[in-house]
């Protein structure tokens, strides 16, 4: 069964089930703190579309969810607000936080550690990449640079556990893996939401 989210329910314990919708929300200008009000008067008060917010909290959370065709009506600036969002959100929070992890990986620099500072660096100019064309509505290259991404993710992923050698910090290392695995994670629902939900509201 799918765990939906209704306007009706108190936006804090949805929060509390589901703590992996707090970054998307962040995205839509609504942060923590919101005590006892629903999701519909957090919206009110923040000025977000609710329909809106919950096409998109339901498809990150189900993979089966389709939005009811009546959900698809956000504005074009809305969209692309939403769109211009994760990909900040990406490039400023989530990929300083891997370099933050890789300069604590290693005593010193080896090769291993030279190829995962230049994948890094390739993934975030895929990201930007996908920001840039998303903002021309050039949807099709857009996916493939978020494709892209995804990919260097896993490949990142596979060099730190296939090749890392000689002294590193065990901790340091096993913090990254998981950051990484949940990264992969948000980038894959954020295509997700993509094909679903913001698409369609651009045709």
């Amino acid at each position: 069964d799918m765990l939906l989210i209704y306007k009706n329910m108190p936006l804090g314990a949805v929060i509390s089930s589901h703590t992996s919708i707090v970054p998307v929300l962040d995205r839509m200008g609504i942060g923590l703190g919101v005590g006892e009000a629903t999701v519909e008067e957090v919206c009110i008060n923040k000025g977000v579309d609710v329909d809106f917010l919950l096409s998109i909290l339901n498809t990150f959370l189900n993979e089966g969810y389709f939005p009811e065709k009546s959900f698809q009506r956000a504005s074009k600036e809305d969209v692309l607000s939403y769109l211009k969002s994760t990909y900040e959100y990406y490039l400023t929070s989530q990929i300083p936080v891997i370099e933050a992890h890789m300069s604590h990986l290693e005593r010193g620099e080896s090769t291993t550690l030279h190829m995962l500072k230049r994948m890094v660096g390739d993934l975030k100019s895929a990201i930007s990449s996908a920001m840039e064309n998303d903002s021309k509505m050039d949807f099709d290259a857009s996916d493939e640079y978020c494709q892209t991404a995804i990919s260097l993710i896993d490949d990142v992923k596979s060099l730190i556990i296939k090749h890392i050698s000689g002294p590193y910090n065990k901790n340091m290392c096993y913090a990254l893996l998981f950051f990484l695995s949940s990264f992969h994670k948000d980038l894959s629902h954020h295509l997700r939401i993509r094909y679903r939900v913001l698409i369609p509201m651009m045709k």
